[in-house]
């Protein structure tokens, strides 16, 4: 019996599961289950977005019909809509599309994960804003920063639904396009590390601007990692797709437990990759997971 596959796509964050897929296969291979993992960060599939504006499409229809619905089809209607009213539209670049459509017909996935983009609302959030903000959560208790503007939750809300929809939901909605019956889970990122002193302590990406800012307060960047999830929960609603709660053991009061931190300020590491690997295989395959 041939084993299931998975086929996983990703950025940074696909990392620790990728790691720990190979540390399970090197002590303990499962024969009756194959993982692939595409790392979509590697150069020569950058950069993964282009902007196509109505030069791009107008020059497309001149070399011919089937070029141009091709190039329509690739801004997913409503992109293509907003071209043709003057406006540039953020897509899949076409290099990108080719690589997943031929990585597909290779692979012949029994399902597919995708855990792509997720640092949205980190970039947002991780650093305390000269103008510091903050919004109300329906559903949680979570506090008000003291003296922070309140931005209304729908706006917030909208803000952030425009920014996944240019990033992690692109990649989304070409899989939901081209992927015909197979099954799709999406991970989110994970929850934020609690510890402002670690994420000093090891600020990555944000280590030009950490020491000079400092970071937002927890309870902030919990809401907002929150808001995230239920922006690509409605991004995805009423199609196949299952999005993947994270395993409780993941949480300490909301937050990534420590056992899971990495030595970055967002990622978790090969232990919480392993956690959520036996996770996504059990909701895919239908196993038991050990967590």
């Amino acid at each position: 019996m041939a084993p299931r596959k998975l086929v996983a796509y990703g950025h940074s964050h696909l990392a620790a599961m990728m790691r720990a897929y190979k540390e399970r296969e090197a002590e303990e291979p499962d024969p009756t289950i194959e993982a692939q993992f595409e790392w979509l960060g590697r150069k020569p599939l950058q950069p993964n977005f282009e902007l196509i504006g109505f030069g791009k499409l107008k020059s497309a229809r001149k070399e011919g019909e089937e070029i141009y619905r091709s190039m329509a089809d690739r801004l997913r209607g409503p992109g293509a809509e907003a071209v043709s009213k003057g406006e540039k539209v953020r897509a899949l670049s076409e290099k990108l599309e080719t690589f997943l459509r031929g990585s597909l017909a290779e692979q012949k996935p029994d399902a597919i994960l995708l855990i792509c983009m997720g640092n949205e609302y980190n970039s947002l959030g991780m650093l305390r804003h000269p103008r510091p903000f903050d919004f109300t959560l329906p559903g949680s208790d979570l506090p008000l920063i003291e003296g922070a503007e309140v931005i209304p939750h729908g706006m917030m809300k909208d803000h952030l639904r425009e920014t996944v929809d240019n990033n992690a939901l692109l990649f989304w909605r070409f899989f939901n396009d081209v992927a015909g019956d197979v099954p799709i889970y999406m991970v989110p990122p994970p929850p934020p590390i609690a510890s402002e002193e670690h994420i000093l302590s090891f600020p990555g990406a944000f280590a030009d601007r950490a020491g000079e800012y400092g970071i937002s307060p927890v309870s902030l960047r919990r809401k907002l990692w929150l808001l995230y999830c239920e922006v690509l929960r409605d991004g995805i609603a009423g199609t196949g797709t299952t999005f993947v709660d994270l395993p409780p053991v993941v949480f300490t009061d909301g937050c990534l437990s420590r056992q899971f931190w990495q030595k970055d300020p967002t990622h978790g590491n090969l232990d919480y990759g392993l956690v959520v690997l036996d996770h996504v295989l059990d909701l895919a395959f239908e196993q038991p997971a050990e967590v």
